[in-house]
């Protein structure tokens, strides 16, 4: 038997209960890019929102619209915005109406530190480090083990319905 592959609901509950001062990672496996998704998913953030625990970050949520968006704003500056969930919306969740406070902007180009791709140069594009209530987003692509791994308490499978679910099809 596989590792167990969590709901959004339930991986909101875990979050709610992990106490531990190391990381909790929740790893959205249906919402991969590398598996033909869009990265846009919402259900997983919108269950953090609402029922999730504090201090959350949720990695890399593709909305070229919403970085057009808080491009225009400052950091500190807080706006109200669709956010995520515009590709298809029925496969991962709808964008929820969030107030999101602009923490940092970015050209989205980094050079990878981790084990994997170590040294090599990336770009994601034009991004946006936003806070959203207690969740700060910034998705996982394939590999996220080896990098989070050394910094989790637990690292945990969700499917949060996206392109990409192992139950698609089912």
């Amino acid at each position: 038997m596989g590792e167990a592959i969590l709901t959004p609901a339930e991986a909101a509950r875990l979050s709610y209960a992990h106490e531990n001062t190391v990381a909790l990672v929740l790893a959205d496996l249906s919402d991969n890019p590398g598996d033909g998704a869009y990265g846009d998913a919402t259900d997983v953030l919108s269950a953090l929102m609402s029922d999730g625990g504090e201090n959350i970050l949720l990695g890399v949520l593709y909305d070229p619209v919403a970085v057009v968006m808080v491009a225009q704003a400052r950091g500190g500056t807080s706006l109200e915005l669709s956010l995520g969930g515009h590709s298809v919306p029925e496969y991962g969740g709808a964008p929820p109406v969030v107030t999101a406070q602009v923490r940092a902007l970015s050209d989205g180009n980094f050079i990878c530190d981790g084990p994997m791709w170590n040294g090599v140069v990336h770009s994601f594009g034009a991004a946006a480090i936003l806070q959203v209530s207690d969740v700060i987003a910034l998705k996982l692509f394939k590999h996220f083990r080896t990098a989070y791994a050394p910094y989790a308490a637990r690292i945990a499978l969700v499917d949060g319905g996206g392109l990409a679910s192992p139950r698609s099809g089912a």
